[in-house]
């Protein structure tokens, strides 16, 4: 006698297994959030750019893929009207693909999202804007603390900035006043060599007009031996050319 199989049902003494009808109703389907800014300007991109591929799929190109039915006027009727039926299939099947993309990612609540942080990013910085115009002429505040994240992104980046630029700018200055005080001293050296040089050229100015001087003098006692010379060499030559005529006369 062979054995009977095991029974398939929850073994004794296992809680039974909940019911469907025990379990908890679903809740309700959220509504479509309502395309903001953002989300219809993408969906009118996208719906541009499908409709200008589509346009791009005329009469003529269809026919040219089919050109021995599109010879004969019935079989080209039929033809065109296959084309008009494909393109509409195939924009419906693109949107209902890209609405299903847009569903999936959830891209217009979050577009939506954006709009709205914009907005409100907007909201501040135009704030915080007028209550620093308003500052600025001294009017009274209503607010006697501003929160940080209602200011201006160059604020925040001025507050942020402040003190390493300023200790940039002291780092500098002292620089400054280190370099003015090395140029007073190269100034002040300057004039010194400067007088010291004046002084110099005064002094060799001084000898240039002695040596001058001594040459003049030298040039002049040179000019009067050369001229003393001259007359006692006139004064031999005639000497003895009057010897010369007096042994003549002599011999005569």
């Amino acid at each position: 006698m062979s054995a009977e199989p095991p029974s398939s049902g929850p073994p004794t003494g296992a809680p039974p297994a909940l019911s469907a009808a025990a379990a908890p109703p679903p809740g309700p389907e959220p509504a479509p959030a309502t395309p903001g800014l953002r989300a219809t300007a993408f969906r009118e991109v996208l719906s541009r750019a499908l409709h200008h591929t589509l346009k791009g799929l005329t009469d003529p190109h269809f026919l040219s893929c089919f050109p021995t039915p599109a010879a004969h006027p019935a079989h080209r009727a039929t033809l065109l009207d296959v084309h008009r039926q494909l393109i509409t299939q195939y924009d419906a099947l693109a949107t209902a693909s890209f609405e299903n993309v847009l569903e999936r990612f959830e891209t217009v609540t979050k577009l939506n999202e954006l709009d709205r942080l914009i907005e409100e990013a907007k909201a501040r910085k135009a704030k915080a804007e007028a209550e620093a115009e308003k500052e600025k002429k001294g009017g009274p505040s209503n607010e006697k603390e501003v929160i940080p994240s209602t200011l201006p992104p160059l604020s925040i980046l001025s507050l942020h900035l402040a003190p390493h630029l300023l200790k940039a700018q002291t780092a500098l200055l002292e620089k400054l006043d280190v370099v003015q005080k090395e140029n007073e001293v190269l100034v002040k050296k300057l004039e010194e060599q400067r007088e010291e040089v004046l002084m110099l050229e005064g002094k060799l100015r001084k000898v240039v007009e002695e040596v001058e001087g001594t040459v003049k003098v030298v040039r002049e006692s040179v000019v009067e031996g050369e001229k003393e010379e001259i007359a006692e060499g006139t004064e031999d030559r005639e000497e003895k050319e009057q010897q010369e005529e007096d042994v003549e006369m002599v011999q005569a």
